[in-house]
């Protein structure tokens, strides 16, 4: 999902790709409930990272070299968490769920740009999130801020929330030094609010 590099002169720029805007928070209901996601998977981007463009540029130049493109996450997550607010029914204990995302990204290294995008957590009719993310990398590390788009948990109707997580990517098409990159082993987690309607 992100482009490589060993262009020593773009280490002057990372602060750029850093310039990122979370999608804004909503409000914070203190009687929201709260669901915690653990989750794993394989993103593919299109295009792929292509190093020799990196490697044949001038170093003498300081300008910025991004590279945009789209991406697909398919992935499980474990997710476990609280009551929604004003629901007698508790989230229960951690249960496998299914985790899907697509979106865009930037990138000015291999594991070091940007991200956003849209993801669903399904396990079945009554548990189905759609959320909202944006995502900031830095060599492999990134954070994510979360936004609860909609959806159900189990059984009640949810109509918002947010959050933040933690993500880490490492190439798995591809190595970021000497091979283009088309695939990305994604682990993260991430704690978020849901509002009952």
């Amino acid at each position: 999902m992100f482009r490589c590099s060993r262009v020593a002169r773009k280490v002057l720029a990372v602060c750029c790709a850093l310039a990122f805007a979370a999608p804004a928070a909503q409000a914070q209901d203190d009687s929201a409930g709260l669901v915690t996601c653990v989750f794993s998977g394989v993103a593919s981007n299109t295009p792929k990272n292509d190093i020799a463009s990196d490697l044949l540029e001038d170093v003498s130049q300081l300008s910025v070299d991004t590279e945009s493109g789209t991406f697909n996450f398919s992935g499980s997550a474990n997710c476990s968490g609280a009551d929604i607010a004003g629901s007698s029914t508790p989230v229960g204990a951690a249960q496998t769920y299914t985790l899907t995302a697509a979106g865009s990204f930037t990138s000015l290294y291999c594991g070091t740009g940007t991200a956003n995008g849209t993801a669903n957590l399904f396990q079945n009719p009554d548990t189905n999130l759609d959320l909202s993310f944006g995502i900031t990398f830095a060599a492999g590390q990134g954070s994510m801020g979360v936004i609860v788009d909609g959806g159900v948990w189990e059984g009640q109707s949810v109509d918002g929330g947010n959050g933040d997580g933690a993500v880490s990517i490492l190439p798995q098409n591809g190595n970021c030094v000497t091979t283009d990159t088309s695939s990305f082993t994604v682990n993260g987690a991430f704690a978020t609010t849901i509002f009952g309607d």
